[in-house]
């Protein structure tokens, strides 16, 4: 492949991936400059009983930990390889 190949084919992907960055973060940016502009804009995009849970949720903090029942049921079973047996 030479170099103006390798350009000719850089720039036939170049505006695919400029789509896909413009689709993920101009939503991201706009919901976070919402967010920081009117904070009560969540309650315009998710319903008020949807939010109280974890509004509840984070306001303990990370200090407290988590329950034993919690722990378990984040657990994921490990997939066992039958070469490791």
């Amino acid at each position: 492949m030479t170099g103006r190949t390798r350009l000719a084919a850089f720039v036939a992907l170049l505006w695919p991936m400029a789509l896909a960055f413009a689709l993920f973060f101009v939503p991201f940016f706009g919901g976070l400059f919402a967010t920081l502009l009117h904070p009560d804009f969540a309650f315009h995009v998710a319903p008020e009983s949807m939010l109280r849970p974890l509004t509840e949720s984070y306001a303990k903090g990370f200090e407290g930990g988590r329950e034993a029942s919690m722990n378990a049921g984040m657990a994921r079973p490990r997939r066992r390889s039958s070469q490791a047996q």
